[in-house]
C-alpha cells in the first residue's frame, strides 16, 4: 500500500493532468478549426449599458454588433420599445423597409408622441416613394409643430417642389429647436436662391495664348418656379491655328418643378462677338424619376453661329444615387450640324459625344467629383470649327467644400486632349475656382 504522500502526489498529478490535457485539446482545436464568429462575445446584463453599446456600434458603422445587442435586449424583454426602435432603424438602413415600417408603427401605437420614432417612419416611407403615407404619418402626430416634425414637413414640401414653403418650415424648425446645428444646415440646404461666381484659366500649348474667363449666375425660386440669369465673359479660341477673340453671353432661364423629380424648363442666351460664341442659343429640358434612386433627363438645344452654321442637339441623361454619399451620371450628346456658304451650298453632319461623372460625399463639409468626356465639343459655347473638326477627350477632378452653411467653394482641374481625328492632339489645362452663396 502506498503512503499518504504517494497518494497525494498521484492525486496531484491526476488533478494537473485534466486541465493540461484539456488545454492541449483546445489548442489543437484552435489550430484545426476556427471558432464561429462572435462565439466568445459576452453581452452585459445592464440594460442601459447594452443600449449605449448598441447605439455606439450603430453610429460607428458596426451594424451586426448593434443588431446583436438590440436582439438580446428584446429576447430579455419583448416590450423594450427602445430596443425595438433601434432594430427598426438598422432594418431601414439595410433596406428592409417594410419590416422597419411595421416596427415603427408598432412602437407608435404605444407612444404616439415620440417624434423621433415618427420621423423614422417618415424616412422609411419616403425612401419607398410613399409620400402620401408619409404625410399621413405626420398628420397623425398629437403635436405637429415640434422641431423634428417641422423638419420632416419641410423635406416633404421640398420633394413636392414648393421650395419657398420648404425653406420657411426648415427655418421654423431651426428657431423652435433653439439653435440646433443640424436643422440650421437643413434650412441652408433647402435654400430658395443662390449667387455663383466662377473664374477659369485655360492654358493652351504654345504659341496659343493663355485665356481667362469669368461666369456669374444668380437664381431665385418662388414656390415651384425657379428663375435665373447668367453671363459669361472672356477669351475664346477662334481658329485652329491659335487665334482668339473676346466672347460674352447673356442668358436667362425658367424652370417649373412638378415635384418628386419631375421638372420642365427653358433657357435662352445671346452671344457677341459672333465669331467666338453662338449668336443665339435656345434650350428646352426636363427631368423625370424612373425609381427613387434613378432619374432621367432630356434636353434639346439649338445654336446659331455666324458663317451660316446652325446646330440642333438632343441630350439624354441618367442620374443614379447610391445611398446618401454617391451620385453617378451619364450623358449622351447627338448634334446635327448644318453649314451654309454664301453661294447657297450646304453640308450637314451628325457629331456625337458622351460623358460619365461621379460624385461622392466624404465628410459633411467635403465632396469629391470626377468625370470623363469624349467626342465633339458642343456644350460650352466653343468656336464653330471646334464642333466640326476637333475630337475631344477630357477628364476632370474637383471638390465641393462647405466652410460655412451658406458658402460653397468649388475648385476644379480639367485636362483636355483636342485635335482633328487621326492627328496629333494638343493638351489644354483648365483651372477653375467657383464660389456659391445661398440663401
Amino acid at each position: 500500500m502506498r503512503s499518504h504522500r504517494a497518494q497525494a502526489l498521484g492525486l496531484g498529478r491526476r488533478a494537473l493532468a485534466g486541465p493540461l490535457w484539456a488545454s492541449l485539446l483546445l489548442l489543437l482545436a484552435s489550430c484545426t478549426a476556427a471558432p464561429p464568429r462572435h462565439s466568445g462575445e459576452v453581452l452585459g446584463e445592464d440594460r442601459d449599458a447594452l443600449l449605449d453599446e448598441a447605439r455606439r456600434a450603430a453610429h460607428g458603422g458596426d451594424k451586426p454588433a448593434a443588431r446583436r445587442r438590440y436582439e438580446a435586449l428584446l429576447a430579455r424583454d419583448p416590450r423594450d420599445d427602445e430596443a425595438r426602435t433601434g432594430l427598426a432603424r438598422l432594418d431601414a438602413w439595410d433596406g428592409h423597409h417594410a419590416r422597419a415600417a411595421a416596427a415603427y408603427r408598432d412602437v407608435l401605437s404605444r407612444h404616439p408622441g415620440d417624434d423621433d420614432v415618427r420621423a423614422g417612419l417618415f424616412d422609411v416611407l419616403t425612401w419607398q416613394g410613399l409620400w402620401d403615407e408619409a404625410e399621413a404619418a405626420l398628420d397623425a402626430a398629437p403635436r405637429k409643430d415640434s422641431p423634428t416634425l417641422l423638419a420632416c414637413r419641410a423635406r416633404l414640401e421640398y420633394a413636392r417642389g414648393d421650395l419657398t414653403t420648404a425653406h420657411a418650415l426648415a427655418d421654423r424648425a431651426y428657431v423652435a429647436s433653439g439653435g440646433n446645428t443640424e436643422l440650421r444646415a437643413l434650412a441652408r440646404r433647402l435654400s430658395t436662391g443662390y449667387a455663383r461666381v466662377t473664374t477659369r484659366v485655360l492654358v493652351f500649348p504654345a504659341p496659343m495664348p493663355t485665356l481667362g474667363q469669368v461666369e456669374v449666375e444668380v437664381s431665385q425660386a418662388w414656390r415651384r418656379l425657379i428663375l435665373g440669369v447668367e453671363t459669361e465673359h472672356g477669351g475664346r479660341p477662334s481658329t485652329a491655328s491659335g487665334g482668339w477673340a473676346y466672347g460674352a453671353t447673356w442668358g436667362g432661364r425658367a424652370t417649373w418643378l412638378f415635384g418628386h423629380g419631375f421638372s420642365l424648363g427653358g433657357e435662352a442666351a445671346f452671344g457677341a462677338p459672333a465669331e467666338s460664341v453662338p449668336t443665339l442659343r435656345l434650350r428646352a429640358l426636363g427631368t423625370a424619376p424612373i425609381r427613387p434612386w434613378l432619374t432621367a433627363g432630356l434636353s434639346y438645344t439649338y445654336r446659331r453661329y455666324t458663317g451660316g452654321i446652325a446646330t440642333h442637339g438632343a441630350s439624354p441623361t441618367l442620374g443614379l444615387t447610391i445611398g446618401d454619399q454617391l451620385r453617378l451620371d451619364a450623358t449622351y450628346w447627338l448634334t446635327h450640324v448644318r453649314v451654309e456658304d454664301p453661294r447657297g451650298a450646304s453640308e450637314s453632319r451628325l457629331v456625337h459625344a458622351f460623358s460619365f461623372s461621379a460624385g461622392r460625399t466624404l465628410l459633411p463639409w467635403l465632396a469629391l467629383r470626377a468625370g470623363y468626356a469624349h467626342g465633339a465639343e458642343a456644350e460650352r459655347f466653343p468656336a464653330a470649327f471646334q464642333i466640326l473638326d476637333l475630337v475631344t477627350d477630357a477628364v476632370y477632378v474637383g471638390a465641393d467644400l462647405w466652410p460655412y452653411d451658406f458658402l460653397r467653394v468649388m475648385p476644379l482641374y480639367n485636362l483636355t486632349f483636342r485635335g482633328p481625328p487621326g492627328a496629333e492632339r494638343a493638351a489644354l489645362h483648365t483651372f477653375e475656382l467657383g464660389a456659391l452663396v445661398r440663401w
